[in-house]
């Protein structure tokens, strides 16, 4: 019941992104304090949403402007570090978010595209003024956005589902990915900082640390 729960709370989500509402539910500190709330884990709702605010802040969400969906990318990622020790599920449940997140841009370009055809291909009765045709267009577009929320979502959950049935989401594991994320974290300012200085010595410092949290793993 509560996977349905938050499979409809995505899709509310998305919805509310550009296609019906803008009550702001799509903000991630909101679309994660609910759903850690239907999940019964508040506190990650409210962690992970407040670190996806963050990223989604930089956002100026007007005219043709394209930005990920950080609102479901944040139920995906409360989804997945719900039940899992705090510090180790938020890593892992915040990268899940912002790659949802960044499939859930895609998905809007796709569903833009979608109803720009639509409305070219009925222009004609469009500009005859017929409500018929205004209402079925408007009809399939509120229906494309719903299922893209649906997708979205779903897709989201099956991964953080497999990582989870998986033991991905033990904490040695997470330890390891941890340690990997902020190795190549810190690589990856160590490259911008020596390409700047024009050194070339900035792909191994990037990989550094993925090797690191890959032997951290396998010693685990």
């Amino acid at each position: 019941m509560e996977v349905v729960l938050v499979v409809v709370w995505g899709a509310l989500v998305g919805m509310d992104l550009i296609a019906v509402g803008q009550v702001m539910i799509a903000r991630p500190i909101i679309a994660g304090a609910v759903a850690g709330w239907i999940l019964g884990d508040i506190q990650a709702g409210l962690v992970l949403g407040g670190i996806l605010e963050l990223f989604s802040l930089e956002v100026l969400p007007f005219g043709p402007v394209r930005y990920p969906d950080y609102g479901v990318g944040t139920v995906v990622g409360v989804f997945a570090a719900h039940g899992s020790p705090l510090v180790f599920g938020v890593g892992l449940g915040a990268a899940l978010a912002l790659m949802t997140a960044l499939a859930g841009e895609a998905s809007v370009q796709f569903v833009r595209r979608l109803n720009t055809r639509d409305v070219h291909a009925r222009s004609e009765e469009l500009d005859n003024g017929s409500w018929r045709a205004l209402r079925r267009v408007h009809v399939r577009s509120l229906s494309r956005e719903v299922l893209r929320g649906v997708l979205l979502t779903c897709t989201g959950l099956l991964i953080a589902f497999m990582f989870r049935s998986r033991g991905l989401m033990d904490p040695k594991i997470l330890v390891g990915v941890h340690v990997a994320i902020v190795g190549v974290g810190l690589g990856t300012a160590v490259t911008v900082g020596l390409r700047a200085a024009r050194v070339k010595l900035g792909v191994a410092s990037f990989i550094s640390g993925a090797v690191v949290g890959l032997l951290w793993v396998i010693s685990s």
